[in-house]
């Protein structure tokens, strides 16, 4: 399985992020952060590094839903303060434009991806533990090009 370290996401990513492409994460009760443009990709990782020490993202399923794509994966690391290890499960809609990403929309939970990507029926299917039906092309863990991530794609 492929591994994103901060500094591979920044090589393997900057040159595939439209030049005004929105980052949202899941909302929080101060409301929903969005960061934009590169620069504010550039924060977004800036703010990760303050809080956590180490971290890894571990990309598990890639399902192609036209423009998008929904990235299942792994969040691996340790806190900065507490040093207390952690792994987080989530989800990633990327919106794909003309070979580039120009939106990023987290999710914490998975099936909550599946619907904001359109895939209502394969939602259902992952709530009750099942494998999405075709016509989706699921690619395979250890598939991931060299930089450890397909964004094209």
């Amino acid at each position: 399985m492929a591994h994103a370290t901060p500094e591979r996401w920044d090589r393997a990513f900057n040159e595939y992020l439209d030049e005004e492409i929105e980052v949202r994460l899941p909302p929080y009760p101060e409301g929903e952060p969005v960061f934009r443009g590169r620069e504010g990709v550039e924060q977004y990782i800036a703010t990760l590094r303050e809080v956590w020490s180490e971290y890894r993202f571990e990309p598990e399923r890639f399902l192609d839903a036209g423009e998008r794509v929904v990235v299942f994966a792994r969040i691996v690391g340790k806190g900065r303060a507490s040093g207390v290890p952690f792994e987080l499960e989530i989800a990633q809609v990327w919106t794909i434009h003309a070979g580039r990403a120009t939106s990023l929309q987290a999710y914490r939970d998975r099936s909550q991806a599946l619907e904001a990507a359109g895939l209502r029926e394969e939602a259902a299917q992952y709530c009750f533990g099942r494998e999405a039906a075709n016509p989706l092309t699921l690619l395979p863990r250890g598939s991931l090009a060299a930089d450890g991530f397909e964004p094209s794609r």
